[in-house]
């Protein structure tokens, strides 16, 4: 790579060493922030400011012995299908990412 300035050096060498890691920490980052529900249940005081698996779990305990199961079926699908998209888009790199060579 004689004659190749730091940006083609980085962008030809170290970006496609470095993809499948970024894309699985990606993922699992994305992961964390959209399931996270103790710390919002913490500071959020508003419930329209509450995070999707708050509302769902706020939906079994508004209704004291009557769960609308067809309602919390249909958020948790909502809530599943923005993961699933990014994980499908980043598949290729999430599998290379999380796989150890041992060898």
């Amino acid at each position: 790579m004689d004659g190749c300035n730091d940006f083609r050096l980085w962008w030809n060498i170290t970006l496609p060493l470095i993809r499948p890691m970024t894309g699985a920490f990606a993922l699992l980052a994305f992961l964390g922030t959209w399931n996270a529900y103790l710390w919002p249940q913490i500071v959020l005081q508003d419930e329209r400011r509450y995070t999707l698996p708050m509302g769902l779990a706020n939906m079994t305990t508004l209704a004291e012995f009557q769960a609308h199961f067809p309602i919390l079926m249909a958020g948790t699908l909502l809530s599943i299908l923005p993961p699933a998209v990014l994980f499908f888009m980043l598949q290729s790199d999430v599998v290379s990412g999380l796989n150890v060579d041992l060898g």
